[in-house]
Protein backbone atom coordinates (compact mmCIF):
# COMPACT_ATOMS: atom_id res chain seq x y z
CA UNK A 1 0.00 0.00 0.00
CA UNK A 2 1.05 3.46 -1.01
CA UNK A 3 1.75 5.72 2.07
CA UNK A 4 -0.59 8.46 0.79
CA UNK A 5 -2.98 5.99 0.41
CA UNK A 6 -2.62 4.41 3.61
CA UNK A 7 -2.79 7.75 5.42
CA UNK A 8 -5.96 8.43 4.18
CA UNK A 9 -7.55 5.73 5.01
CA UNK A 10 -6.47 5.89 8.53
CA UNK A 11 -7.40 9.19 9.00
CA UNK A 12 -10.48 7.82 7.16
CA UNK A 13 -10.92 4.98 9.70
CA UNK A 14 -10.05 6.98 12.42
CA UNK A 15 -11.35 10.75 12.26
CA UNK A 16 -14.80 9.68 10.31
CA UNK A 17 -15.41 6.18 11.73
CA UNK A 18 -13.99 5.36 15.03
CA UNK A 19 -13.74 8.69 16.89
CA UNK A 20 -17.63 9.00 15.86
CA UNK A 21 -18.72 5.87 16.94
CA UNK A 22 -16.93 6.21 20.12
CA UNK A 23 -18.48 9.36 21.06
CA UNK A 24 -21.99 8.37 20.19
CA UNK A 25 -21.41 5.53 22.79
CA UNK A 26 -19.81 7.10 25.32
CA UNK A 27 -22.70 9.77 25.11
CA UNK A 28 -25.11 7.06 25.04
CA UNK A 29 -26.98 8.37 21.59
CA UNK A 30 -28.22 6.28 19.12
CA UNK A 31 -25.62 5.27 16.36
CA UNK A 32 -26.03 6.30 12.51
CA UNK A 33 -26.04 4.69 9.82
CA UNK A 34 -23.25 7.23 8.39
CA UNK A 35 -21.53 6.38 11.24
CA UNK A 36 -21.56 2.64 10.55
CA UNK A 37 -20.75 3.49 6.67
CA UNK A 38 -17.06 5.70 7.04
CA UNK A 39 -16.41 3.30 9.80
CA UNK A 40 -16.50 0.09 7.64
CA UNK A 41 -15.45 1.68 4.27
CA UNK A 42 -12.50 3.32 6.27
CA UNK A 43 -11.69 -0.49 8.13
CA UNK A 44 -12.00 -1.90 4.39
CA UNK A 45 -9.85 0.63 2.83
CA UNK A 46 -7.38 -0.08 5.04
CA UNK A 47 -7.88 -3.95 5.22
CA UNK A 48 -7.70 -3.92 1.00
CA UNK A 49 -4.55 -1.78 1.18
CA UNK A 50 -2.45 -5.00 2.40
CA UNK A 51 -0.24 -6.67 0.20
CA UNK A 52 -1.56 -9.86 0.08
CA UNK A 53 -5.09 -8.04 -0.90
CA UNK A 54 -3.39 -5.05 -3.20
CA UNK A 55 -4.80 -6.26 -5.94
CA UNK A 56 -8.18 -5.29 -4.94
CA UNK A 57 -7.46 -1.63 -3.78
CA UNK A 58 -8.15 0.07 -7.44
CA UNK A 59 -11.52 -1.61 -7.94
CA UNK A 60 -12.48 -0.81 -4.02
CA UNK A 61 -10.93 2.64 -4.69
CA UNK A 62 -13.09 3.19 -7.61
CA UNK A 63 -16.07 1.73 -6.64
CA UNK A 64 -16.14 3.70 -3.35
CA UNK A 65 -15.09 7.07 -4.85
CA UNK A 66 -17.82 6.62 -7.52
CA UNK A 67 -20.36 5.68 -4.82
CA UNK A 68 -19.58 8.46 -2.16
CA UNK A 69 -18.86 10.93 -5.17
CA UNK A 70 -22.19 10.62 -6.51
CA UNK A 71 -23.90 10.63 -3.02
CA UNK A 72 -22.26 14.10 -2.22
CA UNK A 73 -23.65 15.55 -5.30
CA UNK A 74 -26.91 14.37 -4.53
CA UNK A 75 -26.02 15.86 -0.90
CA UNK A 76 -25.31 19.25 -2.15
CA UNK A 77 -28.61 19.16 -5.03
CA UNK A 78 -30.58 18.66 -2.35
CA UNK A 79 -29.50 21.42 -0.61
CA UNK A 80 -29.36 23.69 -3.57
CA UNK A 81 -33.32 22.89 -3.58
CA UNK A 82 -33.67 19.99 -5.41
CA UNK A 83 -35.92 17.36 -3.50
CA UNK A 84 -35.35 13.56 -3.16
CA UNK A 85 -38.43 11.39 -2.16
CA UNK A 86 -38.77 8.12 -1.68
CA UNK A 87 -42.33 7.98 -4.47
CA UNK A 88 -41.41 4.79 -6.10
CA UNK A 89 -42.74 1.73 -4.82
CA UNK A 90 -39.33 -0.40 -5.34
CA UNK A 91 -37.12 1.23 -2.91
CA UNK A 92 -37.81 -0.05 0.63
CA UNK A 93 -39.09 2.71 3.76
CA UNK A 94 -36.61 4.83 5.00
CA UNK A 95 -33.59 4.29 2.27
CA UNK A 96 -34.31 7.85 0.47
CA UNK A 97 -35.57 10.54 3.48
CA UNK A 98 -35.52 14.39 3.31
CA UNK A 99 -32.46 13.93 5.53
CA UNK A 100 -30.58 11.25 4.41
CA UNK A 101 -30.06 8.79 1.29
CA UNK A 102 -29.27 5.30 1.62
CA UNK A 103 -27.93 5.97 5.42
CA UNK A 104 -25.31 8.81 4.35
CA UNK A 105 -26.55 12.32 5.62
CA UNK A 106 -27.56 15.06 2.48
CA UNK A 107 -26.64 17.89 4.86
CA UNK A 108 -24.90 20.41 3.09
CA UNK A 109 -21.17 19.70 5.77
CA UNK A 110 -21.40 16.13 5.59
CA UNK A 111 -22.21 16.43 1.40
CA UNK A 112 -18.72 18.47 1.02
CA UNK A 113 -17.05 15.66 2.86
CA UNK A 114 -18.83 13.20 1.43
CA UNK A 115 -17.76 14.26 -2.19
CA UNK A 116 -14.30 15.47 -1.13
CA UNK A 117 -14.10 11.63 0.37
CA UNK A 118 -15.34 10.24 -2.49
CA UNK A 119 -13.20 12.58 -5.36
CA UNK A 120 -10.09 11.14 -3.10
CA UNK A 121 -10.94 7.64 -3.25
CA UNK A 122 -11.62 7.60 -7.02
CA UNK A 123 -8.00 9.56 -7.26
CA UNK A 124 -6.17 6.89 -6.21
CA UNK A 125 -7.83 3.86 -7.56
CA UNK A 126 -7.29 6.08 -10.92
CA UNK A 127 -3.50 6.54 -10.12
CA UNK A 128 -3.05 3.24 -8.55
CA UNK A 129 -1.14 0.86 -10.61
CA UNK A 130 -2.78 -2.92 -10.19
CA UNK A 131 0.43 -4.88 -10.74
CA UNK A 132 3.23 -4.62 -8.03
CA UNK A 133 6.76 -4.81 -9.69
CA UNK A 134 10.05 -5.78 -7.96
CA UNK A 135 13.50 -5.84 -8.95
CA UNK A 136 16.43 -7.90 -7.85
CA UNK A 137 19.45 -6.85 -9.03
CA UNK A 138 22.55 -8.92 -7.73
CA UNK A 139 25.61 -7.21 -6.68
CA UNK A 140 27.92 -10.11 -5.97
CA UNK A 141 31.05 -9.59 -7.97
CA UNK A 142 32.93 -11.76 -9.95
CA UNK A 143 36.20 -12.44 -8.79
CA UNK A 144 39.33 -13.72 -10.91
Amino acid sequence: MTFPRSMYYWLWFLLFGTIPLLAAIFQQEDLTAETFWLFFVGGAGLIVGCKSLVSWSKPFDIIIGITFFVLGVLGILHNLGFIFSNNNTHIPNGAVSSESFLGISLTLKASLLHTLLGFLSFNFGIKSSTVVSTLSVNTAEKGG
